[in-house]
């Protein structure tokens, strides 16, 4: 007589992506309805809660979740037969599989997430337990002490920043209580017929000298720049209609307000046989957070410009790049922008002329993006359409592909490296990936 004692298997069952909610938490459609899925025996860190803050590792383990979730060509749930079928919040309990790896054991392994809430004797606890042993070892992710350490002071520094802005606008809101108490003030000792110098009262007048000889200072250094560049560019021809490169820099140079005699007594240098030897390099650099700068020198000292530099880099505790490292992120192009012309007007000078380039309309002015090399082709196809067009931006330049924002300590510290990179006498331009909002 043989007796069947009835036994359950519980099989895989592919379900279809919806949306990505947490490391431990994902959206998927399961028989065309979609369901809340709360992994099995793992906790990862929160990075979206209602109430509770971003914990450390949180938004990486989230981001990992996302990708292996959203790139998979096979999504799986295995169901414990040890296990509630659905928690306490109506969350689907299982074991996901992405292209046939167990989604918890990776998260496991790699730092990710810690095994939790183990309420029965589950199917694969014993394997991620040994992984949890890995990664402790290794000191990965959420076993990284020191990485946690970071994260959690700069954490406490962006609360103190929170309340350096509160402090702030208080100041502010002082500041225009001020201001109007001042109008009405002056209001009174005008009808009084009493003379009062605001600046001697408030002791002003030190700090408007100070300002005056920062002016003066970078004045100083954007004449020396534009003298270097010029100079340069005139080694190979002083003729500035068969140089178009020296043509655009006194145009640039004018623009800038540079006066006549700076710019023609570069030129005289060259005229008199003055030989003086610059080289142009470029330097790459990561600063806080996700920034990028690109540096470029003019110099008759390289070893003085890369210390310079370097230093610079050094001080706010950010790192030079190898060379390629940043470049690949921007894009080397030519720009125009101008007034009197519509987007189809412009497009017809622009074939006309047969040159390509990007338009952008902004308003009633036109922005032209394209190669470098053909900055004098389009402004030619421009001027040839209408004559009197007044080019207010007319460069070649270098733009990042994307850009990037930082906030708090990251932004003052990016600021503070842009200062001292202008303090260097030997940079000539700096361009960058952050939205200054300016």
């Amino acid at each position: 007589m043989i007796m069947l004692f009835p036994f359950f298997v519980y099989a895989k069952e592919e379900v279809t992506f919806s949306k990505c909610v947490d490391g431990d938490t994902i959206k998927v459609k399961v028989k065309n309805k979609e369901a809340t899925v709360r992994m099995l025996a793992v906790d990862t860190p929160e990075s979206v809660h209602p109430k509770k803050k971003v914990e450390y590792y949180g938004k990486e383990a989230s981001d990992y979740t996302c990708n292996l979730i959203t790139n998979a060509k096979k999504i799986e749930l295995e169901y414990d037969s040890n296990s509630d079928e659905y928690d306490k919040y109506e969350r689907l309990l299982a074991w996901v599989f992405v292209d046939d790896y167990l989604l918890q054991d990776k998260l496991v392994r790699n730092g990710y997430a810690e095994v939790a809430y183990l309420y029965g004797n589950y199917k694969y606890t014993d394997l991620l337990k040994d992984h949890e042993v890995l990664a402790k070892q290794e000191h990965i992710g959420i076993w990284d002490d020191d990485a946690r350490e970071e994260y959690n002071l700069k954490k406490n520094k962006d609360e103190d920043t929170n309340e350096s802005l509160f402090v702030t606008l208080v100041l502010i809101i002082i500041g225009f209580i001020y201001t109007y108490i001042k109008k009405r003030f002056t209001k009174y000792l005008k009808k009084c017929k009493i003379k009062l110098d605001w600046g001697e009262f408030m002791g002003r007048y030190p700090s408007i000298a100070a300002d005056k000889q920062k002016t003066g200072a970078a004045r100083g250094k954007l004449y020396a720049m534009y003298a270097k560049e010029i100079y340069s560019a005139a080694k190979k021809s002083t003729d500035v209609d068969a140089n178009p490169t020296l043509k655009r820099l006194i145009e640039k140079a004018k623009k800038a307000e540079v006066p006549s005699d700076i710019i023609n007594r570069a030129i005289d240098k060259v005229n008199s046989g003055v030989n003086e030897d610059y080289d142009s390099l470029r330097y790459e650099g990561f600063g806080p957070g996700a920034s990028t700068i690109l540096i470029d020198c003019l110099t008759d000292n390289v070893n003085r410009a890369v210390g310079e530099v370097r230093a610079a880099f050094s001080k706010v505790h950010c790192k030079l790049g190898a060379s390629g490292s940043v470049s690949y992120m921007y894009d080397n192009l030519c720009i125009l922008r101008f007034k009197g012309l519509s987007e189809d007007e412009t497009l017809e000078a622009l074939i006309n002329g047969e040159v390509d380039a990007d338009i952008e309309v902004d308003g009633d002015t036109i922005t032209l993006y394209g190669n470098p090399q053909d900055l004098f082709k389009i402004k030619t196809a421009i001027l040839n359409y209408k004559k009197d067009i007044n080019f207010e931006v007319d460069e070649i330049t270098t733009l990042p592909k994307e850009k990037t924002a930082l906030q708090g300590e990251d932004l003052e510290i990016f600021k503070k490296l842009l200062a001292l990179l202008d303090n260097c006498d030997d940079v000539q331009n700096v361009y960058h990936n952050v939205d200054l909002g300016e």
